[in-house]
């Protein structure tokens, strides 16, 4: 080893290892929770007792944290020492550490956790020894916070942990991408994956950790597997171990972990089907199968490569589940959802094939909807093929039954390929494969040969010998005797001993016969093997004699002319071909006498009809062999009497016979020849037996079928089908019924499909019968029925014939008649029928009753749905009753009625709407009974019920309005009540559907003379406006307007709603008014202006009706109210305040109704859809509505005029008129108003508002309108005869400020000439001349202002006649009212300015006065006053501003400060525009000003506050105008200034020599901050006098602190900013550092800091030895034991700044000092030694380098 390695060695061990305090100190302050100051102050034993409680805290999570109370966390742990402990002692400390870090893992996010782990942190150093696990452990938390407090706790990451580093470093979280790349590294990866493995070892592993561990190996996959790494298979090598590992867990995560590892991993690369095949045991021996590992087995088998569909291992079968393939297994619907999951299922299938397995068809049948390709089925049917062959393949019929079905082409070609036909299969089998009616029959001629049975064969027959006489019957010990004999009956084909197998196995023909024909007819044993035994039955008989009668066989001899397999036909038909050639016998024996048994014999047929029957069957043989129907056909041959005879023969075989199979057949034979045969009993006559005991007998029959192999729904259908068309038979009744009603599901649904096929053939009383049975039966408590009722009465076809029956047997009562058309009160309820329900017996029926009623009702409601259906009047009757009905049982009895009436409702909309439609007549209407649906309606409680009887109402108004026009107040009142508050669609259609139909009746009559029941109906809906949902109310009220007629209808809602708006109103409910207003404005815009129009009118005729005064009761005023509901009882009973709010609140209303609604730009939409009638049709009715209309308000306005009382009234007239006028286009507005204001008749109060609203109107024209300028030539004029006339102040007034709009609106389309004329009168008595009013003055000036804005220079004219006036009137302010004058000055003020901007160059004369004006207009606003002063500033020449504001001061400074604060604000504003030429030129005239204005605070009353802010802004005046000036220019000024402040030079007397030198300082520190350098030069203007002001303040002669200080804070600028050396002159040096020096006698504490930067900057500026000699000295004289305590300060203080400052200059003066600083170390002063040993001696001892007590020793 190197010596560097051993160095890092030594380094790395000694990294806890602090031989210092320092280094301790370090270590001991890095915390998880602490910030390292706070750390490096807690002792062990706080640290212990913190962790120690959050240790109790995980304990309560996982107890085995339990154990470390005896380790890390034992008292004993306090004293525990890395650096004492031995190796094996810290070995083992180590490995308690990572146990504690792997179960602290999971609770790294929670508080506790990182307040247990403290512990070991910072006693045991884990940072730093335990570092690489605590990244381990941590790494799943990359992203969290915690996990940057890890990584700063660590000094030194880990070598495999480097990449971290610039993490740390940044102290942020790394990113994703990092930790890809790090686990990508097959390193990092192991280390990482082999600690999994140890914490799924010891069951540490986590769900967090597990997710990070499964997605990081997927990424690193992935980046490896893009990139071709070359570590990817050892890669992979490592994430198959750790899946072992995780499965070897009996975590459930575990696992899941592994097999997303192992599905990915088999997704990446390619793995042998060995290693796959491998990883599947090991899931499956891991645990029981789960979803998550069965999914993964699927994906893993998806991923082999080679021989993917070989059979699975038997050792791997053994381990699946047994029920993996079962209809209820869990796993099917991952095998159906998974993709390719069919190679899996066809090597699992091949497995059981080849162990020998059976297969059972529930389990094949789930695998239907699993896609088998054509190679998987191949494989499978090759498999069996080969099974069958080797071995009994009985099993394996439900597989190939399977693949038959799968693919029946494919399932034959290998069939061929094999060399084997379907018929071999079926034989080895010893079953079919195909249903007869799906196969295709493969023809096979049979060939008798006989052979002797091999001896196997020959025991087996002999083992197998039966005494059974017949087969044809169906009995436990037949049937397994018949099974087992047909197994040999097959093998005995195959091996050619058919005769042996019957010569040996039965003991005489009837048995062999009735076996041959019962394996003839059984339809599962093969066709090769039916088709033998149909020859054989041939052999038997030809063996036979003679003269044995075999026609009893015939019977069950013709149920195979109904098979479908052609070949089993022809069989038949070649065996009754030779019966028909046997010929008659002598009858000497009955071949199968008892062919059903001893017990059960058939009728048989005579040899005579017997064979007349057979021939007359042969005739048709042909036919029999190429229709399978055709048999049924054959029984009308050979005359009635045959016909009868044979079909009694054959009913008697088929009430015999026992085999469920032969007996159905038989039934359809049988049924078939009673329908051929006239005069024949039906079918359920001749079975009557049969079917009334069958439902008795049908589990017999079920286990009949299952022992026989019967098609036990093929029976039963055939049972039930002997119920024929129109039967009459009772027993078929009854079993339809019982059928029904059983609890048999597939009983009943063929009960059902019987039922409905012969339904509409029965006889009415049975139809009847058979649906109150369905009703009774499918409703009753205890029912078992399988049947919907409901449905079940909808698919039959019910008339409504039927309907009418029903309902009346379901009607509770007589309901209530009505005579006349006269409606008759309801009766809401009966005492003695609520006492009545309460019985439990009766309140029982009333159930099954009410069930009832509701079924019949949702099968009417279905029924009436069909446009096919034909309701009568006699239906729609029986449902008022029905209706009324439901009402009692819902009140009386507290039933739940609402779903009945909501259906009854629907049914009798729709049967209203089907007579409707047929034009169906009602002449009797008194069952028609409206009045039953309002009852109803009120008293549901339903929203849904209540609507759908508003539609039967809205349904009954189209069909006949007279039958609802009764009714319709009540109706309405419940709607505005309940229905149109509901928020809701159905709802609204309700409503809506309702006002359609009803409402035109109710118009109709309205105009007829019965208006108050539209009062009424109106009242009643807005009555209900606040309960309306919002967005609905337009809506609803424009369809009942449109409905009743706009000119019936919409001034009765704004009325209505104008009430509620000013009861509102007055109560402050804001939002309701806004509410009421949003709506009547959006509600207007559905209807034509004239519409609307007309309803103001009329709105405003019902407005004049409202009384001022309370009305008397015996008044006509008092009938007249209370006779219409839309004023209502309220009126008449409010005060005459109410009234007065109400008749103010409606005037209001109608004007925002009118004009609110607007469009985006603010214009109303009325204008907008007037201006189009207008452009469109120029519609008179419009215009003469409107006229109407202003009319009106005028009329009102004039009534009014004169009133007191109604002032507020008045004016919202006035707003309504202007408001009115607006709407109409600019040139009919110009003729209205004009009329207006030329008429007479008017009054002058009238034309004052309409002066006022024209300028309002004209505002909203647009300025390139030629009708609006046209129109303003009109108006001006009328306006200006108005003005001369001076007939109304206020009318001068109005007209003067719509002149002014006018102007400035239309300035580019006025004729110059109409300005003139306009100023003409402006300026004259009639305008500003005034003396009248203010307000005509103001006015006046106001359109002044507009003309000479628009004209300009034209008007110079007019200049004198308007300027000298305005100072008059603007005098003449100081003596009005306040509000007023300030109106005055403000108009004077705009004017002057508009002169300025407009003319400038012919107002300088007057610039002085306009701006005297400006600054003594004292109720203007400072923001006006600003605009104009600007305005000046901007147009007029700066030769005439600044003299102009110069010469102003003197009365400018004795106004307020606000106003001297705007002067010096614009002359800053003056002076930084000005030119520096101009500058120059009137620098003199500024300087004499500037004097003047520095004296201000000798002669000011403000504050002291208020008169430094305002002589701050003269020195900013001042510095900006000295910035405009050159040094030859300002060099003589500035010393008129010195002159000025030292001397008095000029100075005024109210300012004294301290304030002078104050100002001057201010302003010359201010102007050597701008100009620094350039000034330093100047203080010779100052020198003397400065050092003579100083020796005044040092002698004491003057004491003022300010001044003092801008002194010193001017000699420290000065000394700054020397740039020259200007002050290191001797001669200017030495006076004014013996000045300065000597301020520290008595300096005082507030500006002693001043002083002190005042020396130490002169001792910087003009440094040199002897300079500094000298100010040292003058230092040490105030630093004697005489000198006063502060003065040593000072001076102690001064020495220590330039030591601070210059100390090295100053090093060779210390021996000077040294003896001084010792003795002022022991200066009696306490304050000065301090100073001196804290302050001075410690700089000293800094500049030094050394300590001063050698020196002082």
């Amino acid at each position: 080893m190197s010596l560097a390695d051993q160095l890092v060695n030594i380094s790395q061990a000694s990294e806890a290892v602090a031989l210092d305090r320092k280094r301790r100190s370090k270590l001991h302050s890095v915390s998880f929770l602490y910030d390292p100051h706070y750390a490096a102050t807690q002792d062990f034993e706080t640290i212990f007792a913190d962790s120690s409680d959050a240790l109790m805290k995980l304990e309560a999570l996982d107890s085995r944290f339990t154990r470390f109370r005896d380790t890390i966390f034992s008292e004993f742990s306090i004293g525990i020492d890395r650096q004492t402990q031995t190796k094996e002692q810290n070995e083992n400390l180590d490995r308690t550490i990572n146990a504690f870090l792997s179960l602290v893992a999971p609770y790294w996010h929670l508080a506790i956790s990182i307040k247990a782990a403290e512990w070991p942190l910072r006693r045991f150093s884990m940072n730093v020894y335990n570092a690489e696990y605590i990244l381990l452990t941590t790494l799943p938390y990359f992203d969290q916070p915690v996990f940057e407090r890890i990584l700063y706790v660590i000094p030194k990451l880990p070598t495999m942990f480097q990449w971290l580093t610039g993490f740390k470093k940044a102290g942020r979280c790394p990113a994703r991408t990092s930790l890809t790349r790090a686990f990508a590294d097959i390193d990092f990866f192991s280390l990482y994956s082999k600690f999994i493995n140890e914490e799924a070892a010891h069951h540490n592993q986590y769900r967090k950790q597990l997710v990070f561990f499964v997605t990081m190996s997927v990424s690193a996959m992935a980046a490896l597997s893009s990139g071709g790494s070359h570590s990817l298979s050892e890669f992979i090598s490592l994430s198959l171990e750790s899946a072992s590992s995780l499965l070897s867990s009996g975590d459930n995560e575990s696992r899941v972990s592994a097999y997303t590892i192992l599905a990915v991993v088999s997704s990446s690369v390619p793995l042998s089907r060995d290693v796959i095949l491998a990883s599947i045991d090991t899931i499956l021996l891991s645990s029981t199968l789960t979803s998550a590992a069965f999914r993964c087995i699927l994906k893993l088998f998806q991923n082999i490569q080679s021989d993917p569909l070989n059979p699975l291992p038997p050792a791997t079968m053994e381990k699946l589940p047994v029920d993996l393939f079962a209809s209820e297994s869990s796993y099917l619907p991952l095998l159906k959802s998974t993709p390719y999951s069919n190679r899996f299922s066809t090597s699992c299938l091949r497995a059981l094939i080849k162990s020998g397995k059976g297969f059972e068809s529930d389990a094949l049948d789930s695998l239907k909807d699993a896609y088998f390709s054509g190679k998987q089925l191949a494989l499978l049917e090759e498999d069996a093929l080969d099974q069958v062959r080797s071995a009994e393949g009985g099993a394996l019929a439900p597989l190939f039954r399977f693949l038959a079905a799968e693919n029946k082409d494919a399932f034959r070609r290998i069939l061929k390929q094999s060399k084997t036909s379907l018929n071999d299969l079926e034989m080895l089998l010893q079953t079919t494969i195909f249903e007869t009616s799906c196969a295709e029959e493969v023809r096979e001629e049979v060939v008798v040969v006989e052979k002797e049975p091999p001896k196997k064969l020959s025991q087996q027959l002999e083992d197998s010998k039966t005494e059974v006489v017949s087969f044809l019957v169906s009995d436990r010990v037949v049937n397994e005797t018949f099974q087992k004999l047909q197994g040999l009956f097959l093998k005995s084909i195959s091996q050619q001993s058919v005769g042996a197998f019957l010569r040996i196995c039965f003991t005489g023909s009837d048995a062999i016969v009735s076996f041959l024909l019962r394996v003839a007819v059984d339809s599962n044993v093969p066709l090769r093997g039916r088709t033998y035994a149909l020859k054989m039955i041939r052999i038997t008989l030809e063996s036979l004699d003679q003269s044995t009668l075999i026609y009893q066989i015939l019977p069950v001899l013709s149920t195979l002319f109904l098979d479908q397999a052609a070949s089993i036909r022809e069989g038949a038909c070649d065996l009754l071909m030779y019966i028909n050639n046997r010929g008659p016998s002598s009858t000497k024996t009955i071949l199968l006498k008892s062919i059903y048994g001893s017990d059960n014999t058939a009728a048989m047929i005579s040899p005579k009809d017997g064979s007349l029957f057979v021939s007359k069957l042969a005739e048709n043989a042909q036919m029999f062999k190429l229709d399978a129907d055709s048999f049924v056909k054959s029984f009308d041959v050979g005359g009635k009497r045959l016909a009868q005879v044979v079909l009694a023969f054959y009913a008697s075989h088929a009430i015999k016979t026992n085999i469920p199979d032969i007996k159905a057949k038989l039934m359809k034979i049988t049924s078939s020849g009673c329908s051929l045969i006239k005069g024949a009993s039906s079918p359920a006559e001749i079975f009557n037996d049969f079917l009334s005991g069958y439902l008795k007998t049908r589990d017999q029959w079920l286990e009949a079928c299952v022992e026989t192999g019967s098609d036990f729904d093929d029976f039963e259908k055939q049972v039930l089908n002997l119920v024929g068309e129109e039967e009459k038979n009772e027993s078929a009744i009854a079993l339809i019924e019982d059928a029904l009603t059983s609890s048999f599901d597939r009983c009943a649904t063929l009960a059902k499909d019987r039922l409905v096929a012969i339904f509409p053939s029965l006889q009415f009383g049975d139809q009847i019968r058979i649906i109150n049975c369905v009703l009774e039966r499918g409703l009753a408590d205890n029912s078992s029925v399988v049947y919907d009722p409901v449905e079940l009465l909808e698919s039959l076809h019910l008339t409504d014939d039927i309907f009418v029956q029903l309902l009346k047997g379901s009607v509770v009562g007589a309901s209530t008649q009505q005579q006349g058309n006269v409606p008759k009160r309801r009766r809401r309820s009966s005492a003695s029928t609520r006492q009545a329900m309460k019985e439990t017996e009766v309140s029982s029926l009333a159930n099954v009753h009410l069930r009832k009623v509701t079924v019949l009702l949702d099968v009417l409601y279905h029924f009436s749905l069909a446009s096919s259906f034909r309701p009568s009047l006699d239906l729609l009757k029986l449902l008022f009753t029905i209706l009324d009905d439901l009402e009692t049982l819902g009140m009386d009895g507290k039933l739940p009625v609402l779903y009945s009436q909501e259906t009854l409702a629907s049914c009798m909309s729709n049967v209203v709407e089907s007579l409707k439609y047929a034009h169906t007549s009602i002449n009797d209407t008194s069952a028609i009974r409206a009045d039953i649906i309002v009852s109803s309606i009120r008293s549901s409680d339903s929203p849904q019920a209540q609507n759908k009887l508003l539609l039967v109402i809205a349904a009954l108004a189209s069909l006949s309005p007279e039958l609802v026009l009764h009714s319709v107040m009540p109706i309405f009142t419940f709607m505005g009540a309940h229905t149109i508050r509901q928020d809701d669609e159905f709802s609204t259609h309700v409503v809506e559907e309702t006002i359609l139909c009803v409402i035109p009746a109710l118009a109709s009559t309205a105009k007829s003379g019965m208006a108050e029941e539209v009062d009424f109906l109106l009242t009643s809906f807005v009555g209900a406006f606040p309960h309306i949902p919002r967005h609905r109310r337009v809506r609803l009220f424009t369809t009942l307007a449109r409905t009743l007629g706009s000119q019936l209808s919409v001034h009765l809602i704004l009325f209505l709603c104008g009430q509620q708006y000013a009861a509102a109103y007055a109560k402050h409910n804001m939002a309701n008014c806004s509410a009421l207003i949003d709506f009547s404005s959006t509600f207007l815009q559905s209807f034509a202006p004239e519409e609307q129009l007309d309803s103001a009118r009329k709105y405003i005729s019902l407005w004049k009706e409202i009384p001022e005064n309370v009305v008397a009761p015996d008044s006509q005023v008092f009938v007249n109210l209370t006779s219409r509901v839309i004023f209502g009882p309220s009126i008449v009973a409010m005060n005459k305040s109410e009234l007065y709010n109400l008749r103010k609140g409606l005037v209001s209303y109608l004007r925002h109704s009118l004009i609110d609604s607007k469009t985006a730009s603010g214009i109303p939409k009325l204008r907008l859809k007037m201006a189009s009638e207008f452009l469109q049709n120029d519609d008179q009715l419009v215009l003469d509505i409107f006229s109407g209309l202003i009319k009106d308000i005028l009329g009102l306005i004039d009534e009014y005029s004169n009133s007191f009382e109604d002032e507020e009234i008045l004016k919202k007239f006035y707003k309504l008129l202007g408001n009115v006028l607006s709407l109409l286009p600019i040139q009919y507005f110009v003729k209205s108003i004009a009329s207006t204001l030329t008429s007479s008749s008017n009054s002058l109060r009238t034309k004052r508002h309409v002066a006022s609203l024209t300028s309002a109107k004209f505002e909203l024209e647009r300025a390139d309108n030629p009708y609006a300028y046209e129109g303003v030539s009109t108006i001006v004029s009328v306006l200006l005869d108005n003005i001369s006339s001076e007939r109304d102040v206020e009318l001068s007034q109005a007209s003067f400020d719509a002149l002014a709009s006018f102007f400035q609106r239309f300035s580019d389309h006025i004729d110059s000439s109409l300005m003139m004329r306009s100023l003409e009168v402006a300026v004259g008595e009639a305008g500003i001349l005034s003396t009248e009013a203010p307000e005509l003055i103001v006015s006046s000036i106001n359109c002044i202002t507009s003309i000479v804005a628009v004209t300009g220079v034209k008007m110079i004219g007019y200049f004198p006649k308007i300027v000298a006036p305005l100072y008059g009137v603007f005098d003449g302010t100081a003596q009005g009212e306040e509000e007023s004058s300030k109106l005055i000055q403000t108009s004077i003020l705009v004017l002057f300015s508009t002169l300025v901007r407009k003319i400038p160059n012919f107002v300088t004369p007057n610039v002085k006065g306009f701006v005297d004006v400006t600054f003594r207009a004292n109720l203007v606003s400072n923001a006006v006053k600003n605009s104009v002063l600007m305005t000046v500033v901007d147009h007029v020449d700066p030769k005439t501003v600044l003299p102009a504001f110069c010469n102003l001061w003197t009365k400018v400074s004795g106004l307020d400060s606000a106003t001297i604060g705007l002067f010096l604000s614009a002359l800053e504003i003056e002076i930084e525009k000005m030119e520096k030429k101009t500058a120059v030129s009137q620098s003199g005239t500024f300087i004499r000003f500037f004097l003047r204005a520095l004296e201000f605070k000798g002669a000011s009353e403000f504050d002291i506050n208020t008169v430094n802010r305002i002589e701050s802004d003269i020195s900013k005046c001042g510095i900006q105008y000295v910035l405009k000036l050159n040094d030859k220019t300002f060099r003589p000024l500035f010393a008129s200034i010195v002159r000025w402040a030292f001397d008095g030079e000029g100075a005024s007397s109210s300012i004294n020599e301290i304030d002078r030198l104050q100002s001057f300082f201010k302003f010359f520190n201010k102007l050597e901050e701008n100009l620094r350098s350039i000034i330093t030069s100047y203080y010779s203007y100052l020198l003397d006098s400065t050092e003579s002001l100083l020796d005044r303040f040092s002698s004491g002669t003057i004491v003022n602190i300010s001044l003092r200080r801008s002194v010193f804070i001017s000699l420290t600028s000065s000394f700054k900013y020397d740039q020259s050396e200007y002050w290191q002159a001797s001669t200017r040096f030495d006076p004014i550092s013996k000045a300065l020096c000597a301020q520290l006698v008595n300096i005082e504490d507030t500006i002693g800091k001043h002083l002190v930067k005042a020396i130490t900057a002169l001792v910087q500026d003009a440094s040199s030895e002897d300079h500094n000699k000298q100010v040292n000295d003058l230092l040490m004289l105030h630093m004697k034991a005489e000198c006063k305590p502060k003065e040593k300060v000072w001076a102690v203080k001064t020495l220590k700044n330039i030591y601070k400052k210059v100390g090295e200059s100053w090093l060779s003066l210390l021996p000077q000092l040294v003896p001084l600083i010792a003795e002022l170390l022991e200066d009696d002063d306490e304050e000065v030694e301090m100073e001196v040993r804290t302050g001075l001696a410690k700089v000293i001892e800094r500049v030094m380098g050394e300590p001063l007590d050698r020196y002082l020793e």
